[in-house]
């Protein structure tokens, strides 16, 4: 009632309606025939589907047992009603009498005054209380000579707004005993033939009040009200969320009690038809409940209506006849004959000074209001209601009788969910069903009396409206993934056909064996009996469900597996591609690859300012839930299809075989400026072989003895990066030549990058050794050096102070996400191309695991580096700032302004930083306010702030702490050693992201290995000029911070999509179990299938929510004040972004067309190559290397064994 009348009624019952059929009815489908077929209680259910979630069942146990609890208190009230309902009047029809009095409670009358009760409230409060109130018989006060019982007004019993009542608690449990409905006698025969009398009874009373309901004054203001719908409320996100809990609610889903009930049933019962008939029946007895309560909600109403112009009438009378209202303010005398009516129609009547005179007097009475005052008490509304009625001793013994069975079935049902699990998990309770039983509800009993106190009710609130709701959600989800995907819907379904044509009294219908139904239920297991032949399992006389053979591939891909096993020669595959000497090298060339410059140079500056430590935890599981299963796919496609990030889409599914052009794409616009980064450290590099460090001070004037301007008004370090280095301008340009010496630095830096892979694999893995292993060196050495610097530990404080509003940002998830995938390189397609290198027997999964961790023990390393001395430069000008305020009071007491007694005192400035607070907190109040204008404001956090201000972080910053160390000089090579062997590594992974696909699509290539790679490294240097140019830092700024994002989310949806969907999860699944001859954790295809695209569609579109609502800005250097400002992009570089990001997504959409074009192709030539599928290795003369076709067949022929 509650929730329809909050929810906009009509349009709530269709909302109940389509997620009862979509949702409800599924999953409770499920539960009866999980319960049916495995023979077993919660518990045991989802242990033998799959044990990866069998504390599924132990969670519903103990849900079972805390709302048994709190339910059969409520059963208790009621009970407690009941009782009350045997006497006339009843207890809530007047308020009571204090002991040895004729006066009503002091606390009475005082409500009554402020009108702040009703009488059944009175009493619902007081008996819950503990009060003891006795039967007493009053005299009815008069009320305008009628002798009318006098009302009590006042608030409604409250309750949050939108969660289901006590009267909705209540009536949200009837299905559920249909649920009990289903089971017979020789289930459970101590509860079979009572069913019989509990299940009919409510319906039977229901049935009566319904046609008692509709014969009321006002039944149809309530039925007006229950078909009124809000078209708006079908796009409410919360209506609908308050629908679907009713939905799991109402059919009592996720307790485990409709598992534990359908395990007493045969296997050949039609559970099906049971979830149907149940799931009726709970609309219609749903809907015959609130019809009633709409019809008697409406009566209330409009006796409640009457009362209120009634006394309105009377208040009126009296104030006219003391003076304070005119003559034309007496309500007509025909009044009571339809009070509602003839006194609206003589309010409406009177002149509108009149009307206002007489509306600040009394209150408005309205129907309306009057009838949505019940969605905050409906159970107590629905009481009173019955007190109207003639006869109300009758109805009330009805009401409370109806709603104690619904609780007698409900705790039944309970109960059945409770030791059900208990006899399977412990079989020695089957032998004694009785003790069993009884001690059950002494503890419950026990437990229960914690909630009958006084403060019980707020209990049943908090466990009812906020605690249940997760638990049941959780479990309902986790079930369905375990029969949907871990189990199977196809053999689930399958096996349901099957079972239900067996005979009641076939071996089947009996009780299985726990551990018989492990070994044919349990995917792992089945998943390992693969690798043996189809002898090995006839000979242990198992038994397997005939929907088995469908668990790794359709059963429409036999010809084409036929057609591979007989066409593709034995032994390796492309024999003729060449390969990584050994597993390190190409070990390395994946750690390289996501051991780039943005782990230092980004990942820093983002944890600082997007949560500190909330952005690690962020980092981390989005690592672990979308990062590693995203990474292991690339390798996998790789390392299966030997082909590089072009070739490899076309095969898994030519429809989207335009991603590998856009991830080439990507490869090389990102290569063009990563390559700048590099050569940004390289002239660091060449600038740090001198001594003193050319940005240890501010350069001198031409010809003078004056130091630069500029450089006075910024820091030394500041001014060398934008004005030496850069010689960036004002603004973002158009024209302007390179700057000469980065162009020298870039074309030093593709040198290099040539040289290191003009030879392919031979030459790229011995730059690997040095490219990876010295930044790791060089690294720990900084961390060690860092941790050693004064204030490095506030810098890690900083660190580990995770702001827990940053981990609800929308926005803060976006940044980490953009990190994480361009940390690790997913989506560029150089993961794919370097494991085209490897054979197909590598251990792809350990080798992402790795790589993954690895990039993320680099992470945080350089972030508590990046931290330390962060802190130790922040300390240090902190204390820089305290000298400038010690220096300033001197400077007050020389000229008079301080008492001498004040001057800061010299002996403390060796210890400022500590000192100086303590000191200036002591000084007088008076004396503070003195000083404080003249004060600069010295905050280590502010100063923290400023250090980790702007993109250079890993330079300006740098070159800034670098000047502080001793031996400045050799810690100046170190770090631009550090930056430029880390931009070496991502370097070569990138263009192996170029090359290989290049060698892939045009085979000549493969013969001109040397001349590729110098053609390629010339171009991408041409190219790269442009951002060395005077504003081509600007430029790296806006591809690297809102372009490179949107096209890598692209990919990766995509590629997601095609091996977990289109190729198949499953599938992909087990060949990597072939070709590894291992089982895998399916938790990866929930991964693929379910998480991962969650995330990468909520990432894809948050961004670009935030580039079309967000004005695209950068970091610029203002001359003329020497600091740095953000300006907005121009329109035309807007422009350059969006056809940018257009032309790299543009291949997918050409490359459909393309297909679509091309569809002429003979049918079984297209889908002989769309169906390549894995198959294990030879190795050597080893019995378990088994062909796919084999393996098929043995799983064709296991399939047979039911039938």
């Amino acid at each position: 009632m509650a929730v329809a009348l909050t929810k906009a009624t009509g349009c709530f019952f269709i909302m109940y309606v389509v997620l009862l059929f979509l949702v409800g009815i599924p999953l409770l489908f499920l539960e009866m025939a999980a319960g049916q077929r495995m023979r077993q209680g919660s518990i045991g259910v989802w242990k033998i589907i799959s044990p990866w979630i069998g504390g599924v069942g132990y969670t519903s146990f103990m849900v079972c047992i805390i709302v048994g609890l709190y339910c059969n208190v409520v059963n208790a009230w009621i009970l407690t009603y009941l009782s009350h309902s045997f006497q006339f009047p009843v207890s809530w029809d007047h308020c009571p009498l204090l002991m040895n009095s004729t006066d009503f409670g002091e606390e009475v009358v005082k409500e009554e005054e402020k009108g702040k009760t009703e009488r059944w409230e009175g009493i619902w409060k007081r008996r819950k209380e503990g009060r003891g109130i006795k039967k007493r018989k009053i005299t009815e006060g008069r009320r305008n000579g009628r002798g009318r019982k006098k009302e009590m007004w006042g608030k409604e019993y409250r309750r949050r707004e939108g969660s289901p009542c006590l009267a909705s608690m209540l009536k949200a449990k009837y299905p559920q005993i249909l649920n009990v409905q289903t089971q017979r006698p020789s289930c459970t025969s101590g509860t079979g033939w009572i069913m019989y009398v509990l299940v009919p009874a409510p319906y039977v009373i229901m049935l009566c009040f319904f046609f008692r309901s509709l014969q009321l004054d006002g039944a149809k203001l309530g039925l007006g009200y229950l078909a009124v719908g809000k078209i708006s409320a079908m796009y409410s996100v919360n209506a609908w969320c308050q629908a679907g809990l009713q939905v799991l609610f109402s059919l009592g889903l996720g307790v485990g009690s409709i598992v534990s009930l359908a395990s007493h049933m045969n296997l050949s019962n039609n559970c099906l038809t049971d979830a149907f008939v149940v799931a009726l029946f709970n609309l219609g007895a749903m809907l015959l409940a609130t019809t009633v309560i709409f019809s008697v909600g409406g009566f209330w109403a409009t006796v409640h209506t009457h009362r209120c112009s009634e006394k309105n009438a009377e208040t009126l009378s009296r104030l006219v006849s003391q003076g304070k209202l005119p003559r034309e303010a007496q309500p007509p005398p025909n009044l009571f004959d339809y009070q509602t009516s003839i006194f609206t129609a003589w309010l409406n009547s009177l002149p509108q000074s009149i009307k206002s005179m007489v509306l600040s007097h009394v209150p408005e009475c309205s129907l309306q209001k009057q009838f949505l005052k019940i969605g905050r008490g409906a159970f107590h509304s629905f009481i009173e209601a019955m007190s109207f009625i003639s006869g109300s001793a009758l109805w009330s013994i009805l009401f409370f009788l109806m709603c104690l069975t619904l609780g007698l079935n409900l705790t039944i049902g309970i109960l059945q969910g409770i030791i059900t699990p208990l006899q399977d998990t412990f079989s020695s309770f089957r032998k004694h069903t009785k003790l069993l039983p009884a001690v059950v509800f002494v503890l419950m009993f026990l437990c229960g009396l914690f909630i009958i106190q006084p403060s019980g009710l707020y209990y049943i609130k908090l466990l009812h409206d906020y605690w249940v709701i997760l638990p049941i959600i959780v479990i309902i989800t986790l079930e369905n993934i375990a029969v949907g995907w871990a189990y199977g819907a196809r053999r689930m379904t399958t096996v349901s056909e099957n079972v239900e044509a067996q005979d009641e009294n076939s071996p089947m219908s009996s009780p299985l064996d726990s551990k018989s139904v492990i070994t044919t239920t349990s995917t792992l297991q089945f998943i390992q009996s693969e690798f043996l032949p189809t002898e090995e399992f006839s000979g242990e006389g198992q038994k397997f469900d005939s929907g088995s053979s469908n668990m790794l591939s359709n059963e429409d891909n036999d010809e084409a597996l036929e057609t591979i096993a007989k066409d593709e020669p034995k032994g390796e595959a492309h024999s003729d591609r060449p390969s990584w000497a050994n597993k390190i090298e190409y070990f390395l060339a994946h750690v390289a690859l996501s051991m780039g410059l943005s782990t230092i140079w980004r990942f820093p500056y983002l944890c600082f300012h997007n949560g500190g430590g909330s952005f690690l935890i962020m980092y981390i599981v989005l690592l672990f839930f979308v990062g590693i299963p995203l990474l292991l796919l690339e390798m996998a496609a790789g390392q299966r299809m030997r082909q590089g990030s072009i070739g490899v889409w076309k095969i898994i599914s030519p429809w989207i075989g335009g991603v590998g052009y856009t991830s080439f794409m990507v490869c090389v616009i990102v290569g063009l400026y990563y390559s700048v980064l590099m050569a940004w450290s390289l002239s660091y590099l060449g600038q740090s072989l001198q001594s003193p460090l050319p940005w240890a001070m501010c350069p001198l004037l031409r010809n003078s003895s004056h130091f630069d301007p500029e450089c006075i008004r910024t820091t030394p370090t500041t001014y060398f990066w934008y004005r030496h280095v850069l010689k960036v301008t004002d603004e973002i340009q158009i024209d302007g030549l390179p700057v000469l010496h980065l162009s020298v630095s870039l074309f030093v830096t593709w040198l290099i990058i040539c040289i290191s892979i003009i030879r392919g694999l031979k030459s790229t893995w011995k730059v690997m050794y040095v490219s990876v292993l010295l930044p790791c060196i060089v690294l720990f050495c900084l961390l060690i050096r860092s941790l050693m610097l004064k204030g490095s530990m506030f810098g890690l404080k900083s660190l580990l102070a995770a702001k827990v509003p940053a981990l609800y940002s929308v926005e803060v998830w976006r940044r980490t996400g953009n990190q994480l995938f361009l940390s690790l390189g997913s989506g560029f397609g150089s993961f794919t191309a370097i494991s085209s290198y490897i054979p197909r027997n590598n251990n792809c999964v350990m080798d992402a695991i790795t790589v993954a961790l690895l990039n993320l023990v680099t992470s945080v390393t350089a972030t508590v580096f990046v931290f330390a001395i962060m802190g130790h430069l922040a300390t240090e000008k902190n204390e820089k700032c305290y000298l400038m305020n010690a220096e300033t009071v001197m400077n007050l007491v020389a000229t008079g302004m301080l008492s001498p007694e004040f001057q800061f005192p010299e002996s403390l400035y060796q210890h400022i930083g500590s000192i100086y607070p303590m000191w200036f907190s002591n000084l007088p109040e008076q004396v503070q306010s003195v000083v404080l204008p003249y004060l600069y404001n010295c905050n280590l956090a502010e100063q923290l702030k400023e250090v980790m201000e702007g993109p250079g972080v890993a330079i300006v910053a740098f070159t800034d702490i670098i000047s502080l160390f001793s031996g400045f000089t050799f810690w100046a090579i170190m770090i631009f050693t550090l930056l430029g062997t880390m931009g070496l590594s991502t370097m070569l992974g990138i263009m192996q992201g170029i090359i290989i696909p290049l060698q892939d699509t045009f085979s000549s290539l493969q013969k001109h290995t040397k001349l590729l790679t110098v053609g390629v490294c010339v171009l991408m240097f041409l190219g790269s000029l442009i951002f060395v140019g005077p504003s081509g830092s600007y430029y790296v700024n806006l591809l690297d911070d809102y372009w490179v994002s949107l096209p890598l989310f692209f990919i990766l949806i995509l590629e997601n999509g095609a091996l977990a969907w289109i190729y198949g999860a499953r599938r992909l699944l087990a060949d990597l179990m072939i070709i590894l001859d291992r089982p895998i954790s399916p938790i990866y295809r929930w991964l693929w299938c379910f998480i991962s695209p969650f995330v990468l569609l909520v990432l894809f579109v948050s961004t670009l929510i935030h580039l079309y609502t967000n004005t695209i800005t950068y970091l610029a250097w203002n001359s003329s004040t020497s600091d740095e400002v953000i300006r907005n992009y121009p329109s035309w570089a807007e422009v350059l972004l969006g056809v940018l990001i257009g032309i790299t997504i543009l291949p997918i959409p050409a490359y459909l067309f393309y297909t679509l074009l091309n569809v002429a192709i003979p049918v079984s030539t297209s889908h002989s190559k769309a169906t390549s599928i894995f198959k294990s290795e030879a190795k050597g003369d080893s019995p378990k290397a088994h062909s796919w076709l084999t393996i098929r067949q043995n799983l064709k022929n296991i399939g047979k064994m039911d039938n």
